[in-house]
């Protein structure tokens, strides 16, 4: 028992010892209790109780008082002691001896032990406990890692951060890393600490810096960046038949894609048996947007172009009725127009009761949309020259017809590409099947005809693609089975490039292949004025070795007509190239596939694929 425990009981058996003496002397005491004076044989006298108060006797605070005798004070207004085996909440006690409130030295953060009160009844005591967090020791048997300042050897570094002052957190079971800085993980690029990444932050890396396009870089657990999925070659498409028609470049640094499908292409809906497809990626491979179309025919397209205010123009041939445009029998040239952002914003339909085709798209710098295309009818006001004759229509941005013109000949003509020369004239370069040679045909931007200039060798030459050069003339490619001057058959056909005037006249042709059946289909001139060929190789062509019926080739060719190197893809199937584009990025190639393409898993039947060299 505590010495203010033991002080009342001592001090009350004093004052009672006082107030006891034999009965003679009581006697002849003489009566002085209740005089208000406090004599020297009085322990208190009334209202005087010597200074002393309930809590100076070791009790709870309350009222004093003296008995009736002055021999002693009256605790029965005080309101307690600690240790009277009463919890008394409300004079602060939270124990008493035996009574702990439930409370253990587990629930007050000790790890195991004997809890009892401390002697003022206002805390517990916790000598017979063992063991809490804070007290400087790790006990891991409790689950605790660190205490206070014990850190088991651990610092910021160690636990992955850059540098800083490592703590322990408030129940020893972490560690307390607010002081420390830096880490990879935090979103933050520290490149003094050798990060150049750090999770989705890739400090604007990208496919381009490994010489790739198509995917996306990733940053590694060591926040250094992984080429992640960057690949070369990009296959898309649905589970059933996919193909690619067309590419080019946008003024952003992006592509579109035209082509055709049998089935719902990323998500988009499908109309019927064919439907045609746009597809734009952006400036670091990644498709952004679908669009589709079609009538309850099977539609195709065939050229897609961006207007210089950002618009795009899609030509297709449509087989029924689209979009709100009736139409006409067969099928019909078709233009659609969307905004950047893939919103269609109108369509338009024209044609004959018989088989039309909307096949090239050139724009001018004053926003005239000129279209070239086939015919196998007579064009309203205008007359039919042969079998199939072309035609060159032109609407204004808002979808308004200005004026089209049919030409051709006795035979079957096609449109290969439209283009508008430097003086504003607009040349359409096709083929004449009959004699199967390469036709140029001029328009003024009014749409009066022009010149016709013919070229080609005894054998069937049939043109697919036709650029401008810096200097305002013609690049035109494709293949033939005959022999421009100074050349050879190479095989069963043969990929040609010609240099054309802008006036129509032969500048300079070259001929090569492979010993099977090849052909030139896509064309782009480069800022150093060389030229990019592209298109399918039936045999080992150039040194390349071939891989399938018809592989991928590039070619490339200085403006002397001096091949710099070529380079093919393919696989054990066929593959089939449509178009080629290019940027600042490099040379992008699209057509389809029947096979894993350059190790890109098979997706449907017949699959779009983009090759980026």
């Amino acid at each position: 028992m505590s010495l203010l425990k033991v002080f009342p009981v001592i001090l009350l058996s004093l004052i009672m010892a006082a107030a006891c003496d034999d009965e003679p002397r009581q006697q002849t005491k003489p009566v002085t209790c209740g005089n208000g004076v406090l004599e020297t044989d009085e322990i208190c006298d009334g209202a005087l109780l010597g200074g002393f108060t309930c809590t100076g006797l070791g009790l709870h605070d309350g009222s004093l008082a003296c008995v009736a005798d002055c021999s002693g004070f009256d605790t029965s207004g005080c309101g307690g002691a600690c240790g009277d085996g009463v919890l008394q909440s409300e004079f602060g006690e939270i124990c008493e001896s035996g009574l702990l409130s439930g409370q253990t030295c587990e629930s007050l953060g000790q790890y195991g032990g004997t809890l009892a009160c401390h002697n003022d009844c206002r805390d517990f005591d916790y000598t017979d406990c063992f063991g809490t967090c804070g007290d400087g020791i790790i006990q891991s048997e409790y689950e605790e890692i660190c205490d206070t300042t014990a850190l088991a050897g651990q610092t910021c570094e160690s636990q992955g951060d850059y540098g800083g002052q490592l703590a322990c957190s408030d129940d020893c079971r972490h560690y307390d890393r607010s002081a420390c800085y830096g880490r990879c993980g935090d979103t933050i690029i520290q490149y003094d600490f050798g990060e150049n990444c750090d999770g989705y932050f890739l400090g604007g890396a990208s496919c381009e810096d490994l010489g790739l396009f198509f995917g996306e870089r990733e940053c590694g657990a060591d926040c250094r960046m992984t080429p992640g999925d960057c690949k070369s070659t990009l296959l898309w498409g649905s589970s059933q038949i996919d193909w690619a028609d067309t590419i080019t470049a946008t003024a952003d640094g992006g592509l579109l894609v035209t082509g055709a499908t049998f089935a719902s292409l990323d998500g988009q809906p499908y109309v019927a048996q064919q439907d045609v497809f746009l597809s734009r990626f952006s400036a670091d491979g990644a498709r952004v947007w679908t669009r589709m179309a079609g009538s309850s025919g099977s539609d195709s397209a065939w050229d897609v172009a961006e207007a210089p205010d950002g618009s795009i123009y899609l030509a297709a041939s449509i087989a029924g009725s689209i979009n709100g445009q009736t139409g006409l029998g067969g099928e019909d040239a078709a233009l659609i127009k969307y905004d950047a952002n893939g919103n269609r914003l109108w369509t338009r339909l024209w044609g004959t009761s018989s088989q039309d085709s909307a096949r090239s798209i050139a724009i001018s710098t004053s926003g005239i949309i000129y279209v070239g295309g086939t015919t196998i009818g007579t064009l309203p006001g205008q007359a039919s020259a042969g079998n199939t004759d072309v035609f060159v229509t032109a609407f204004d941005t808002d979808g308004n017809q200005l004026w089209t013109s049919q030409r051709g000949s006795s035979g079957h003509d096609t449109t290969a590409a439209l283009r508008l020369l430097p003086s504003g004239s607009i040349v359409l370069i096709g083929g004449y099947i009959t004699a199967s040679d390469i036709v140029l045909r001029w328009w003024s931007p009014e749409g009066t005809p022009g010149a016709t200039r013919i070229h080609g060798t005894t054998g069937n030459d049939k043109p697919y693609e036709a650029v401008l050069a810096p200097d305002g003339d013609l690049w035109v490619t494709g293949e033939t089975t005959g022999a421009f001057p100074g050349f050879t058959s190479q095989g069963a056909s043969d990929i040609f490039l010609l240099k054309i005037s802008s006036g129509g006249d032969l500048l300079n042709s070259w001929q090569w292949g492979s010993s099977g059946s090849d052909l030139g289909s896509g064309l782009w001139v480069d800022p150093t004025g060389d030229l990019w060929v592209t298109g399918q190789a039936g045999g080992a062509l150039e040194g390349q070795p071939n891989r399938g019926l018809t592989d991928v080739f590039l070619t490339r060719v200085t403006p002397a007509g001096a091949r710099v190197f070529t380079r093919t893809w393919g696989t054990s199937e066929s593959e089939y190239v449509t178009g080629l584009a290019g940027n600042a990025a490099g040379r992008f190639i699209s057509g389809y596939t029947r096979g894993a393409l350059n190790g890109q898993p098979v997706i449907g039947q017949t699959d779009a694929f983009l090759i980026f060299y």
